[in-house]
């Protein structure tokens, strides 16, 4: 039988995770509307942070522009948030049986390493700043460590620790 504080422990942090991959899914559908909360949020801010409100207003402008003339565009970003909320889902499996589906926690730590090359591959093509290359490499680099936590936790819980 599992240590019921260890397997207590592996269940917040998992769960924190998953909640982190949801509302990053539901926070990619509504895109336009985020960023022109953002945009305005930041415009008595623009001299402070000139650089971020450029770039947020570039974002924004192509989102309204993209938006008004060619709203299927929209939809591949809802794919990404669905996909996000599917891999959340995806965490159901070694939330319940950390032993046997420790793998999912491993192709995670993989997901999580890959996207650094892509990050860096896409993102010049893509015209992203260097800075938002890093941002989005963070997401990887910080979403390693609960996954590696769980997976450390996953084979204490397998010898009986």
């Amino acid at each position: 039988m599992h240590d019921m504080n260890l397997l207590l422990k592996y269940r917040i942090l998992l769960t924190g995770f998953m909640i982190g991959l949801a509302l990053s899914g539901i926070t990619a559908f509504p895109l336009t509307w985020e960023l022109n909360l953002l945009y305005n949020w930041l415009e008595p801010h623009r001299e402070t942070f000139p650089s971020l409100f450029e770039w947020i207003a570039r974002v924004r402008n192509g989102l309204v522009e993209t938006d008004a003339k060619y709203p299927f565009i929209a939809y591949g970003t809802d794919w990404l948030a669905f996909a996000h909320l599917m891999i959340a889902a995806a965490y159901i499996g070694p939330w319940r049986d950390p032993v046997r589906n420790r793998f999912i926690l491993e192709w995670g730590m993989f997901c999580c390493l890959a996207i650094v090359p892509l990050a860096f591959i896409c993102g010049p093509i893509r015209g992203i700043p260097l800075g938002w290359t890093l941002v989005d490499c963070a997401f990887g680099i910080v979403g390693i460590g609960p996954l590696w936590l769980c997976w450390k936790w996953s084979k204490q819980m397998e010898k009986g620790e």
